[in-house]
């Protein structure tokens, strides 16, 4: 295997991003750049300097619509869907509860966890919030709650004591997995006023948007590339980030631990 730099791994990424693109456009599916993506087209039309992954969000009718997707049930290609209804076919163990689109002739070694993937790219559902304020306060507690244990049982501790709690709590994955998602597919979509990305919420950040948000789009370039982003990105990112359009200090430009390499 051949160490990539930081630029090469980023052109994998993008290539990833590509063929999501490609699919989604042939099968007429939205989707939005999200997070630090969106924020790195909206202040630098590319990756956030210091950033190394892609995030993109989808609509939960599309992105249910794209798990099911002939083109991502053959996993002898070079770009392999992970998620949690794809454990059998991958013969895999996936803790998350959502997807990932990996570039298999890639590996990455992870310092922190103990995930087992190539390079690849985040696909979050964007998901019906509860209308009812104490509901949603329920929901996004619970979410954040669960994520922990997801996450514990995915990361490498030197302490003892935290290893064998990580290993207790990594037996359990699927339970804690699947609860998370039942409860964030669980309220309906059509009626709910507010959307959001419920696997990230917390009880103080809910992270919540109208769901008129993603009646509309526009295109908007990353890396020389254009990309779909919902038309009020800007609004979004005001929710995610507050004052995003200024360049955060030294201190808070954080990179990802890990080595990736070409196979």
């Amino acid at each position: 295997m051949r160490a990539l730099t930081s630029q090469e791994e980023k052109k994998v990424l993008l290539g990833i991003l590509i063929y999501f693109d490609k699919l989604c456009r042939k099968h007429g599916l939205n989707y939005t750049l999200h997070s630090g993506t969106l924020l790195g087209a909206a202040r630098h039309k590319g990756f956030i300097p210091w950033d190394d992954d892609v995030d993109v969000a989808m609509p939960l009718p599309d992105y249910l619509r794209f798990l099911q997707l002939d083109e991502l049930h053959d996993n002898k290609g070079r770009y392999i869907l992970h998620e949690a209804r794809f454990e059998q076919l991958n013969h895999e163990n996936y803790h998350y509860p959502y997807a990932k689109l990996e570039d298999r002739t890639t590996f990455v070694k992870y310092s922190n966890t103990f995930d087992k993937i190539g390079v690849f790219i985040d696909i979050f559902p964007l998901t019906g919030y509860p209308n009812d304020q104490e509901q949603l306060v329920r929901l996004a507690s619970e979410m954040q709650k669960l994520r922990w244990k997801v996450f514990v049982g995915v990361t490498k501790y030197k302490n003892p004591f935290k290893k064998i709690i990580s290993s207790i709590i990594s037996k359990r994955y699927k339970y804690y997995r699947d609860r998370m998602i039942a409860e964030a597919f669980s309220v309906n979509f059509t009626k709910a006023e507010y959307i959001g990305n419920i696997f990230w919420a917390s009880e103080n950040d809910s992270q919540k948007m109208p769901s008129y948000y993603l009646k509309s789009y526009i295109q908007l370039e990353f890396e020389g590339k254009k990309f779909k982003v919902v038309s009020n990105y800007k609004k979004v990112l005001d929710i995610l980030y507050g004052d995003w359009e200024s360049i955060p200090p030294k201190e808070k430009q954080v990179t990802h631990s890990m080595k990736t390499f070409k196979k």
